[in-house]
C-alpha cells in the first residue's frame, strides 16, 4: 500500500478534479453565450467525450447512469 503524500508533495487527482471543474465551467459559459443556457450538469462530459473520443451521446449518457431524456417541466 502506498504511503500518504508528504505535505510538500502534489497529489495529481486533486488538480485534475479542479481542472475538470474549470473546463466544465468554460464549456457551460460558451454554451450559454450561444443561447444554450439550460444545460444539465454533465453536459461538458458528454460533449467532450463526443468531440475528443468519438463517443456517442447515448453511450456516454448510459455510462453516467443518467436517463436518456430529461423530464419536461
Amino acid at each position: 500500500m502506498p504511503s500518504p503524500p508528504d505535505a510538500n508533495e502534489v497529489v495529481i487527482p486533486a488538480p485534475r478534479r479542479a481542472a475538470r471543474g474549470t473546463y466544465a465551467q468554460a464549456i457551460r459559459a460558451r454554451l450559454a453565450d450561444a443561447g444554450f443556457e439550460d444545460t444539465p450538469p454533465k453536459r461538458p462530459y458528454v460533449l467532450g467525450g463526443m468531440a475528443n473520443h468519438g463517443g456517442s451521446a447515448v453511450d456516454l449518457i448510459r455510462e453516467l447512469g443518467l436517463p436518456s431524456k430529461r423530464p419536461v417541466s
